[in-house]
């Protein structure tokens, strides 16, 4: 793939040029390509040209994963007028009924959402130009997440990993989580432990998150509180799901 038409800015650097045409040339040998590459280089516009080269070329979509919201931004600083758009999790997105929309998404008993927005809504409207966008960008983890939960995931071709060396701890912490005295009536003996967890701390987690579920049920919209309950649950039910 020919690259340069789509390097996002008018000019690039030796090092960028060096890059690209290693990745482009090792794309039809390896699943897995590793850049390394001092800071102030330039890695961002390399990924962004990378992406909408095989946009326009090879008709692929591409992720691209940071470790932060802080870099995130500054991508979408550069980068948005070029077409790349981004996703965070529900918390990060307002809602005029709920303040934010983890807790207008949540079904009341009745079977109806704290909030009705619809078509509207701003997560909404952010995931649907995320999932159609030919280039997009979110952190790690909320990428990792969703491809290992969300049903309604999108799969691409292409997914890029800024500050990859970080990328073995953001996976680990995906399937591993604390628990505290708090939340038990007692540990196990040494070697106990997967029956410990099936038998007991399933039954105790259970319980917990029912009990939080009518909390939040009974909780008012204009309760300064009901953000910090919607996330403590949102934790409780990963917990259950890891």
């Amino acid at each position: 793939m020919e690259w340069q038409p789509f390097f996002p800015f008018p000019e690039w650097r030796p090092a960028q040029a060096k890059g690209l045409d290693f990745i482009c040339q090792a794309l039809s040998q390896s699943d897995d390509i590793m850049l390394e590459a001092p800071n102030g280089i330039g890695k961002s516009a390399i990924a962004i040209a990378l992406a909408r080269c095989s946009a326009k070329l090879a008709g692929s979509a591409t992720y691209i994963s940071t470790t932060t919201i802080e870099l995130e931004n500054q991508y979408m600083g550069d980068f948005a007028k070029l077409g790349l758009r981004q996703l965070h999790a529900k918390s990060h997105y307002p809602c005029p009924t709920c303040r934010s929309c983890d807790v207008g998404s949540r079904e009341l008993k009745s079977g109806r959402r704290r909030c009705e927005q619809g078509d509207g809504c701003t997560y909404k409207i952010a995931k649907s130009e995320f999932n159609v966008a030919d280039f997009c960008i979110a952190n790690a983890a909320y990428i990792c997440t969703c491809a290992r939960f969300a049903i309604d995931w999108v799969s691409r071709d292409i997914a890029i990993f800024d500050e990859a060396h970080l990328l073995h701890d953001t996976i680990a912490s995906g399937y591993s989580f604390n628990i505290h005295d708090s939340e038990v009536e007692f540990f196990p003996s040494g070697g106990d432990e997967p029956a410990w967890l099936e038998q007991h701390y399933s039954v105790w987690l259970n319980t917990q998150i029912r009990e939080l579920e009518e909390e939040l049920d009974q909780t008012d919209e204009d309760d300064p509180e009901i953000q910090k309950l919607c996330r403590k649950l949102e934790r409780a039910e990963q917990k259950r799901e890891k």
